[in-house]
């Protein structure tokens, strides 16, 4: 399956079958789905009960009491394991092929940590920025509430990284706190703007509940982050995933001479660059994701950073550096082969590399790795030497340097 829909209800039955005709009439992809009833009182567990089909991936859990959304949405992440899961309010209406379009974005740009959607309960006309013509916006600035949990995808690889939602947020604020938490680990949030899901806003709460929630949620997001009003998508990473993909440029920094010029091959949102810029004379980033450039351009672009946009799927030359440098790339392209061709013609002296050692992601989406062996096969040759290989005690990645003999 490509992706596990998690729906949470509580009550408003007609509601809750609204949003289950849709779904069945406008998605074209496979998946299983996880309605979870929190207590409901109004028919819903009848309900749900006759519309219960395991055999096709509808799945049914049921709690005797109203847990809470993130306590909900927990259940429904441990009990499947896609790719991808997918929240979606029960008040909620999808349109037709709202999930090819979601994961196709989410597979084009592997940082994506968490994509939403307009909502015809809330049009977002606070978010600001520039859009690539998929239509996905890459945000460079977080503000609260912007990215609401009612129609989302998340990347397992991304839940699996930091975390479940936390169950003390009973209803609104877990969505804020996970955006917050996914930034802070090094994950990228995004926007479809193509996409619109129709979302009666509030409809399964009443509006002294809403008031009630929401104020015990902002008070929670104030002790847990300082209530901040405004996250730097560019913050440095906290995660341990992250610490690892910063020491990695560290190192590649450590080796550098003070006239070398540094090609960055998928270079993201640009930090990696600017930490091995202060070592070497320039570095050019190269990168496919339009919006990453951007952010990268703005924060650090000027006379010894600069970045470019490429589709290292399909280059056939890269330019000619010192020294190339290329994290958790390979793994992601069709043919290594042909990407190892191209950075031993750039690279003047120096390759550095990291890749995985063991599977990384997870169900369908699984990034394949690569042995010390395998990697020596697609570098060396009577040009290129491996001269250093180590394993990170981060998480499953090998940072491996070649030489020119």
């Amino acid at each position: 399956m490509k992706a596990d829909i998690i729906i949470p209800c509580y009550n408003q039955l007609e509601y809750t079958k609204r949003c289950l005709w849709a779904l069945a009439a406008h998605t074209d992809e496979l998946c299983e789905w996880f309605i979870i009833d929190n207590g409901s009182t109004d028919g819903t567990a009848e309900y749900l009960s006759e519309f219960e089909d395991e055999d096709i991936g509808i799945h049914i859990i049921t709690n005797d009491a109203n847990l809470g959304f993130a306590r909900a949405v927990n259940m429904g992440i441990l009990a499947g394991d896609s790719p991808y899961v997918v929240l979606l309010n029960n008040d909620t209406e999808v349109p037709q092929g709202w999930l090819t379009v979601l994961i196709e974005a989410m597979e084009a740009d592997p940082r994506i940590g968490a994509m939403g959607v307009l909502s015809t309960a809330k049009m977002q006309e606070t978010w600001e920025g520039r859009f690539n013509p998929r239509g996905v916006r890459v945000f460079a600035q977080y503000r609260l509430g912007q990215l609401p949990y009612s129609c989302v995808i998340l990347r397992r690889e991304a839940i699996d990284d930091v975390g479940l939602l936390d169950e003390g947020f009973f209803l609104y604020g877990e969505d804020d706190d996970y955006n917050i938490r996914l930034i802070r680990a090094g994950w990228s949030l995004a926007l479809h703007t193509d996409i619109t899901v129709k979302h009666e806003h509030g409809a399964t709460s009443t509006p002294a509940g809403l008031q009630h929630y929401r104020k015990a949620a902002m008070e929670r997001i104030r002790e847990k982050w300082g209530g901040p009003e405004r996250i730097d998508a560019n913050d440095e990473p906290d995660s341990r995933r992250s610490k690892a993909h910063r020491r990695r440029y560290e190192y590649a920094a450590s080796l550098l001479n003070s006239g070398d010029t540094v090609l960055d091959a998928a270079c993201g949102m640009g930090y990696g660059s600017a930490i091995m810029a202060k070592a070497c004379q320039s570095v050019l980033g190269l990168d496919y994701n339009r919006e990453a450039l951007i952010t990268a351009d703005a924060e650090y672009g000027g006379k010894r950073v600069t970045f470019e946009r490429m589709d290292l799927e399909k280059a056939v030359s890269l330019p000619r550096r010192d020294v190339v440098v290329s994290f958790e790339t390979i793994e992601h392209l069709a043919y290594p082969r042909d990407f190892a061709e191209l950075c031993k013609a750039a690279a003047r002296r120096l390759i550095v590399l990291s890749l995985p050692y063991q599977d990384v992601g997870s169900g369908w989406h699984k990034h394949p790795f690569f042995t010390e062996q395998q990697i020596r096969e697609l570098f060396e040759d009577e040009d290129w030497e491996m001269v250093e290989a180590f394993r990170q005690a981060e998480g499953p990645y090998g940072v491996y340097r070649f030489e020119r003999r």
